[in-house]
């Protein structure tokens, strides 16, 4: 049986008549193909894992997606809708084939004959045995099968979560609960590509994402610096019976700048939903940058650990902090999401950056409004590595 790991109802956004337009890179192809024969491959996870991700995550999402997500400028969802939104974004990552492969071979793959980014995915490897994360043992068909099919059995992310830390867990798994903790703790937001009059990609690789030039190493070194300037500060805070919820928070945002600079390197990922709207994830490192907010969404609670021109310093032209303004805090019941709208070198950056990442294929709308990405991508972006492909065929 065919299954699709990216389901039919974001490729739908992007085509017409159940047909798509694909570019398949390495044959430097343009195609049109059927929808049921896009992003799939015969036999992936049991037929019952199927039926279960249409059911019961497929479908609700596809209906927050229609009347909430792809329709509103500021996005007002619940609790169980963000939760939701959450899970379908680590179900599009963790069923993707790359993960069914070895980790030598996904490396081949997504590095191509760029040595020196294949040698600084296998330095992220050793370093993440450092902290009890093997990448050799979480990547092949049966970890792959396993995970899917935990995500299932339990019915909510939160569950998944207390289950992950529950001292009575006798398995273990590593990527899902490094990918279930960066999903609970990342911020979400929406940007749209309407007023740019430009459009976005939709590669067959879903959330690809952006490092600074500074490494893997960067950000976690920071934030340890950082760490050991005020740790007097929260030894004071830890022993005042007064600040111990305060200093409960400090120490939380700590944990996620630490744990996800190390662990999930890039500073965002991107996960088109449409060819005008993308969501995009970005590190728990960046909760460092803003100001944490009371319970009514307004009143400080906690400074900015880092300042704008830290901030800048991880990213490339043009993103700009402004771009990811967090939403409030994870335990809401209601969350407001104010939809960004992006400049047209803004959109050719993000398709720059999936350009050069993706190494097989991406689907598109109307050619005419990413031709420019093209160019883009070969004349005007620019990336801490060489540029992977060439699109001068297309400009």
């Amino acid at each position: 049986m065919n299954h699709h790991y990216l389901p039919q109802l974001l490729l739908r956004q992007f085509g017409k008549n159940e047909k798509v337009y694909t570019y398949e890179i390495k044959e430097k192809a343009l195609k049109t193909k059927k929808i049921k024969h896009v992003f799939m491959q015969k036999d992936l996870f049991d037929t019952e894992l199927e039926v279960q991700f249409s059911k019961f995550i497929e479908g609700p999402f596809g209906d927050l997606l229609n009347h909430k997500l792809l329709t509103q400028d500021k996005i007002c969802i619940t609790r169980r809708e963000n939760l939701l939104m959450r899970k379908f974004l680590l179900l599009n990552s963790l069923r993707s084939p790359l993960w069914k492969m070895s980790y030598s071979d996904m490396v081949k793959l997504m590095t191509g004959n760029d040595e020196s980014q294949a040698f600084e995915m296998n330095m992220q490897r050793d370093l993440l045995k450092k902290v009890d994360v093997n990448l050799d043992e979480i990547f092949g068909e049966e970890q792959y099968q396993t995970r899917l099919k935990k995500i299932m059995e339990l019915n909510s992310l939160e569950e998944l979560n207390i289950w992950l830390h529950s001292s009575n867990t006798s398995e273990k798994y590593d990527l899902l609960e490094c990918a279930v903790e960066h999903i609970m703790a990342s911020y979400i937001g929406f940007w749209d590509s309407t007023q740019s009059e430009q459009e976005f990609i939709f590669p067959k690789t879903q959330g690809i994402g952006m490092m600074d030039y500074r490494g893997h190493m960067y950000k976690y070194m920071i934030a340890e610096q950082e760490y050991r300037k005020v740790q007097s500060d929260m030894e004071r805070l830890r022993n005042d019976p007064f600040s111990s919820v305060l200093y409960e928070s400090i120490q939380r945002r700590w944990y996620l700048l630490r744990k996800g600079s190390l662990i999930y390197s890039d500073n965002f990922s991107i996960y088109p939903i449409s060819p005008t709207r993308t969501m995009i994830c970005f590190s728990p490192y960046f909760r460092g940058f803003f100001w944490e907010t009371g319970s009514d969404g307004k009143t400080k609670m906690l400074p900015p650990v880092f300042s704008k021109a830290q901030f800048n310093q991880h990213f490339y032209e043009p993103m700009r902090m402004e771009l990811f303004k967090n939403c409030r805090a994870i335990e809401n019941l209601n969350y407001e999401y104010q939809v960004k709208n992006l400049t047209s070198s803004e959109v050719l950056m993000l398709n720059s950056i999936q350009l050069d990442v993706e190494p097989e294929e991406f689907v598109f709308r109307d050619f005419n409004k990413i031709r420019d990405s093209f160019w883009y991508y070969d004349h005007q972006a620019k990336f801490a590595r060489k540029k992977k492909n060439d699109y001068s065929n297309l400009e």
